[in-house]
């Protein structure tokens, strides 16, 4: 019979514990558990990371990126729960009690959690059948539990017992069980079971659920909270946690970090209160709010999503060491990095629901700078995160296939046109098919008139505007406008419209690139990118052409925006040629082409190499936030 190592480790530790530690009264311990937000979804910052040393984590699991091993007792500097998480509830639950209680207490936390998971993945008896029916991404979470978070959970509790006292519950899951009323009965259940299974006394062991985002934050899962009220009326020694007031990421699911802290805080004095302490007295959110400065308003970059897992998050491919563990499923990608550098990216999709990305390809072993001679290629998913399929070059009878800066879209007469530019510089391309054939149908044109140098077609972004007519804007930041179609003669509009706009980084203009151009709410919006600070930044229109307003950063390879459901993060060193995937007339995705190593240091064969990536979007979040603004500049 095959043994598994881990379980040894964990009779070991419990072998240990019995023989070693020494129960103190007054080392107070709580678990916790629950899905995303329980294992943190708040970015870690500077002052989090400095904690009083009577309040102190059990590693659920082993930490090697910061050096912790499972069933140890560490300081609790966030993260709590997993390696890869982030800022959750319990981090300031445990402040906040050290903060009140004597001197000679202690405070220990055990988190075991599970982003995206139901309830029913605690439940003791039938886990299993709801197990079977997650996606890979929580399957992989899942069995970093031994597969069996619940069980996870009573060991590493029986290993605190050796050294304190349990004294209570903390709770957050619910959005994942948004309409289920049968969920107080459930969480009983998931209480009762731990009551039995770490034989305590269920009068001394309250249970503490937070609320999901609330109403007042547009929560997408806030009527769940009606629910969660009902949970005192089915399990006596329970106690729901407002969540008023409390920030929350662009998501809407998850709390940020100044939501979690306070959060934490509100689990703390509940927690106190109940232990019989007195808790001091603080400012209320509101006030602390109302005398505070202004918080920096929402841009472009905090409507990003959570990426679904596809695959499965790995180290055993190309990019890694500087990205982070990542998902080769999503997006477009040579996983083996031995043929194929991918860039550009559009996505538009078919009638039959499948998904076509257009983008650029070169062979990988000449480094990034064949750029130059890259090819035309066509890839499908079905799925918008992908993985997409190379389905090989567009028009490979035209000069090979040639083309770069690819870019596509609907025409009015319900054919579809790609336009390349740089290497062939306004080539467009038209079928009626996604599969093609592809028959070049000629150059944009570009009438004459005082600023006709600044319609050079390099970088060049496109769309149909709802009157019908086209609107390009290429690397110069000029607008160009076509009343005659696709192919033009489109007429310069006036000067590069970056200058002068208020707000707007006015420093490198000259490194201004790789424009996107779009309509949504009611606006015509363009992300542009400084190439040499690396920061992108959001503009927005009435009429498309005159008084662009400036609305922030659009994207920053610097920021942790690039996230997984489960917190994992990646950061890759650059992110260009964006590609804006619109359904329901709001962004719905942005592609990013991206490189792991500055691209003078991708050489080929040398184990780097770019790709695109999916990200998805809370478009309509942002069109509704942008209206209810009007026209106030964002800085």
């Amino acid at each position: 019979m095959k043994l598994n190592p881990r379980l040894l480790a964990l009779a070991g530790l419990l072998l240990f514990s019995s023989n070693v530690l020494a129960q103190d009264p007054n080392f107070f311990i709580f678990l916790c558990f629950g899905q995303s937000n329980m294992d943190g979804a708040g970015r870690i910052e500077e002052q989090d990371k400095t904690v009083d040393t009577r309040f102190q984590v059990l590693a659920a699991l082993d930490f090697p990126r910061i050096g912790r091993k499972m069933g140890n007792w560490y300081e609790a500097v966030p993260p709590l729960c997993r390696g890869t998480g982030g800022l959750s509830p319990a981090d300031f639950f445990g402040r906040t009690l050290v903060a009140n209680l004597p001197q000679n207490i202690r405070v220990g936390v055990v988190n075991v959690a599970v982003p995206g998971c139901k309830v029913e993945l605690f439940e003791k008896d039938t886990f299993k059948t709801y197990a079977e029916t997650a996606e890979q991404w929580m399957k992989n979470i899942i069995r970093e539990y031994d597969g069996n978070p619940y069980q996870h959970l009573v060991d590493m509790a029986k290993v605190a017992q050796k050294g304190g006292v349990i004294k209570g519950f903390l709770v957050h899951q619910g959005e994942s069980n948004p309409n289920d009323k049968e969920w107080p009965n459930k969480v009983k259940g998931v209480y009762d079971n731990l009551i039995k299974d770490l034989n305590l006394r269920p009068e001394e062991v309250p249970l503490l659920a937070g609320e999901t985002v609330n109403v007042d934050q547009q929560g997408r899962c806030a009527g769940f909270n009606k629910i969660m009220a009902e949970l005192p009326k089915t399990l006596p020694n329970s106690y729901v946690i407002s969540s008023a007031g409390c920030t929350c990421s662009a998501d809407r699911l998850h709390f940020d970090s100044a939501g979690n802290r306070e959060l934490g805080k509100r689990y703390g004095e509940k927690m106190l209160s109940l232990l019989g302490y007195t808790v001091a007295k603080r400012q209320s959110p509101t006030a602390t709010a109302a005398n505070a400065p202004a918080t920096e308003p929402k841009t472009f970059i905090n409507y990003f999503l959570p990426t679904p897992i596809v695959g499965s998050l790995t180290t055993n491919v190309w990019g890694v060491a500087t990205v982070g563990p990542r998902d080769p499923k999503n997006g477009l990608e040579d996983e083996t990095m031995k043929q194929w550098n991918y860039w550009d990216g559009q996505i538009i999709k078919a009638p039959d629901g499948k998904y076509h990305l257009f983008c650029s390809r070169w062979d990988q072993a000449r480094g990034h700078g064949e750029w130059w001679n890259s090819r035309a290629v066509h890839a499908v998913s079905d799925n918008l995160i992908g993985p997409y399929v190379d389905k090989g070059l567009c028009w490979p009878g035209n000069q090979g296939g040639k083309g770069h800066n690819v870019t596509a879209l609907v025409l009015p007469d319900g054919r579809y046109a790609v336009v390349i530019s740089e290497t062939r510089p306004g080539t467009v391309f038209v079928s009626k098919s996604l599969d093609g054939p592809w028959e070049q149908l000629g150059l944009i044109q570009v009438a004459t008139n005082e600023f006709t140098k600044l319609g050079r077609m390099s970088n060049t972004s496109i769309m149909v505007r709802p009157d019908g007519n086209f609107e390009i804007v290429p690397r110069s930041g000029a607008i160009l406008i076509s009343t005659n179609g696709i192919l033009g003669p489109y007429v310069v509009q006036g000067p590069s419209i970056y200058p002068g706009i208020e707000g707007m980084p006015q420093h490198d203009r000259q490194n201004l690139e790789d424009p996107a151009i779009w309509h949504s709410g009611g606006l015509y919006h363009i992300t542009v990118n400084n190439w040499s600070d690396r920061k992108a930044y959001h503009l927005t229109s009435v009429d498309g052409i005159h008084k662009w307003t400036f609305r922030g950063i659009a994207y920053d390879p610097a920021k942790d925006f690039v996230r997984y459901t489960d917190g994992t993060v990646n950061r890759w060193n650059k992110l260009e040629r964006p590609g804006i995937y619109i359904e329901d007339g709001h962004v719905a995705a942005v592609t990013l082409a991206v490189i792991d190593v500055e691209k003078e240091q991708q050489h080929g064969n040398d184990g780097h190499g770019s790709k695109i990536i999916v990200i998805p979007f809370d478009g309509a979040a942002l069109d509704r936030d942008l209206q209810s603004t009007a026209d106030s500049p964002k800085r």
